[in-house]
């Protein structure tokens, strides 16, 4: 049987590590949060897909993700962290970068949120709406995070739309 990855002892530690980080007041491990961390990069794989089907334009993108990104602040401290995917293009200033991640806060006082986000110019631009506004009896609802993407990316009046 062939592994996937050659795993060191110091992996194995790390991974013990966190799994006792995660384990919570109960003393179980979280496996409910693993698969729904892995269902949120399955709905934003899906995500990507329909945008890619609906502006053909973002074909001629690259993409990175989905994956776990963790989002650092003016400050470079690591404010939140998220499951995101991005489209982009060119390199230096010129990069062009739009994408959108469910992003967990690191304060739990704040919301999650369905953040679209842009990278023009070097500026990073994210709009966080709170994420109890795409369910749809009671299940996060992959075309309304759709239509929020849409509708931002329509008013940043963005090329690879037409």
């Amino acid at each position: 049987m062939a592994f996937r990855e050659r795993l060191t002892l110091a992996d194995l530690k790390k991974a013990g590590k966190l799994l006792k980080a995660i384990q919570g007041d109960k003393g179980r491990p979280a496996l409910k949060s693993f698969r729904t961390l892995d269902a949120c990069g399955e709905l934003i794989e899906g995500v990507c897909l329909d945008i890619r089907q609906e502006f053909p334009g973002f074909e001629e993108w690259r993409r990175w993700g989905p994956a776990y990104y963790p989002w650092p602040d003016t400050d470079d401290e690591i404010c939140g962290l998220s499951i995101a995917f991005s489209f982009w293009r060119g390199n230096g200033r010129l990069k062009q970068e739009i994408g959108c991640s469910i992003s967990f806060p690191n304060d739990s006082r704040e919301s999650i949120c369905w953040t679209v986000f842009r990278l023009l110019k070097g500026e990073l631009q994210p709009i966080d709406a709170p994420i109890r506004h795409f369910f749809t009896a009671h299940y996060l609802d992959r075309d309304k995070l759709l239509r929020q993407f849409r509708t931002q990316v329509r008013r940043w009046g963005h090329r690879a739309l037409a």
